[in-house]
């Protein structure tokens, strides 16, 4: 294999793992930002019974 060829799998290899990485932090925003979005609907709501 020549250098450009390791190059190329190379860069496989990291555009797999960036793209892996990626969908992890997705999955992990999206997983917190639906716990904090409960969190503050459950606010919201006791705020307004206190209205």
């Amino acid at each position: 294999m020549n250098k450009i060829e390791r190059l190329i799998d190379q860069l496989e290899l990291l555009e797999f793992l960036l793209e892996n990485r990626l969908n992890d932090e997705q999955e992990k925003f999206e997983e917190d930002f639906s716990k904090n979005s409960f969190r503050l609907l459950g606010r919201l709501e006791k705020i307004e019974n206190k209205l």
